[in-house]
């Protein structure tokens, strides 16, 4: 069977840059696809394609060395991970009106596109939401089968995105989503019936640290994108919260209770990548709480995102703004406080009825801190909300495998 993949990161510098989150996604799925064609008996293809299109020299490099489809170190690396999925690079490519899919990717039997999870949306920017979604609807227009992954669906408040996102909805073949607010608003805006399931970076491995006797370490991921406003640097995503001053009162609160507080960044460019003046990088952030707070432990530099989850499980508590990262604690029994800068957050963690979530777009920041503050207290009660949420977790992760692998059958008629 041949499956295409859009919308998901497989390298550092790849797609999302350096966003673990994006990376957790990767690693999650393939975990899952393992899963179903092991229990088979079967082997998949894998064909993952990039967000970017390749230009017309790419496209004539390409004929010329007849490498349409090709393995690379990247892909060799996946395919040596999971025992029963081979991969494989697709592209597609764009000049002025003219694009075209791959031979590789046209051939799929169908394609499963997660748009990095958080990304079907005009929250980060018109452009972005356009790249993304043309992907989505060359595919369609191929004749194709789109699945929609498990991911945050909207909002989309410009008119002109909001049509073309519910042309894509209506043509897909099956749309998952990870929360209830999504799947109320796909139901809102289109005919499509979405399938309620969560997040599929629950499914990330790790292996878990032991705790330090008579140390309380607590995990404090700031976001560099938050730091400095979003990509526009104007309080894009409308935070009520003065995140900085947040950041510094909490580090000054932690540190004065005797907590070794660790900073963890969870999206950042490796030495070589992108310019420091990139706003969404955590290591801004944490090189600028470290100058103003030398007591603290900036945590090593992290390959995967399985390298950062077994280091989160090491802490006694943490506080993110990364949802992956909170994802990381929450799926490691981790007492965990994101900190929620979109619908993304709630809908995730209410689905899981667990309530400690900091509402950046909502509170004010004296309440943010003074129920950080709270909770940070109160980390046994939240330990025993996490006791309570791992059933719900388990139920949904199975109810999710069996969807997938429902859908697979469908396809393999």
């Amino acid at each position: 069977m041949k499956i295409g993949v859009l919308g998901l990161a497989l390298r550092r510098n790849g797609m999302c840059g350096g966003n673990l989150g994006c990376l957790a996604l990767g690693y999650s799925f393939f975990e899952i696809l393992n899963r179903i064609a092991i229990k088979n008996g079967q082997i998949f293809e894998i064909v993952c394609v990039g967000v970017n299109p390749i230009g017309i020299n790419g496209l004539l490099k390409c004929a010329i060395k007849k490498i349409v489809t090709y393995n690379d170190k990247q892909m060799s690396y996946y395919s040596s991970l999971y025992s029963n999925l081979s991969f494989f690079k697709g592209y597609y490519w764009e000049y002025g009106s003219r694009s075209r899919l791959s031979d590789d990717l046209l051939s799929c039997d169908f394609v499963i596109d997660f748009t990095a999870g958080d990304s079907f949306t005009d929250l980060y920017g018109r452009e972005r939401f356009f790249q993304r979604t043309r992907l989505k609807e060359m595919v369609e227009e191929s004749g194709i089968p789109l699945i929609l992954g498990s991911q945050t669906i909207g909002p989309f408040k410009d008119e002109d995105v909001r049509e073309m996102a519910i042309r894509v909805l209506e043509k897909s073949k099956c749309v998952y989503v990870r929360d209830k607010e999504s799947m109320q608003y796909v139901e809102q805006i289109s005919s499509v019936k979405p399938i309620l399931t969560t997040d599929i970076a629950f499914f990330l491995p790790y292996e878990r640290r032991p705790k330090q006797p008579n140390v309380k370490k607590i995990g404090f991921n700031p976001s560099g994108l938050l730091w400095w406003g979003g990509y526009t640097k104007d309080n894009q995503f409308e935070l009520k919260v003065d995140y900085q001053m947040y950041c510094r009162v909490i580090l000054e609160y932690l540190l004065n209770s005797g907590y070794e507080v660790h900073l963890i960044m969870h999206a950042y460019f490796l030495q070589g990548q992108k310019s420091n003046s990139y706003p969404d990088n955590d290591r801004l952030a944490v090189e600028s709480l470290y100058k103003d707070f030398p007591t603290t432990i900036i945590a090593p530099s992290f390959q995967t995102p399985m390298e950062a989850k077994s280091y989160i499980s090491g802490m006694d508590l943490f506080i993110g703004a990364r949802m992956h990262a909170t994802i990381a604690a929450l799926s490691a029994s981790i007492p965990v406080i994101p900190f929620s800068y979109s619908r993304k957050f709630e809908g995730l963690f209410s689905s899981l009825e667990y309530p400690y979530v900091v509402e950046g777009t909502k509170w004010e920041t004296k309440k943010a801190i003074d129920m950080t503050k709270n909770w940070v207290l109160d980390s046994a009660e939240m330990k025993n909300c996490i006791s309570k949420c791992e059933k719900t977790i388990e139920d949904k992760n199975n109810f999710l495998l069996s969807e997938f692998n429902h859908t697979i059958e469908n396809f393999s008629h």
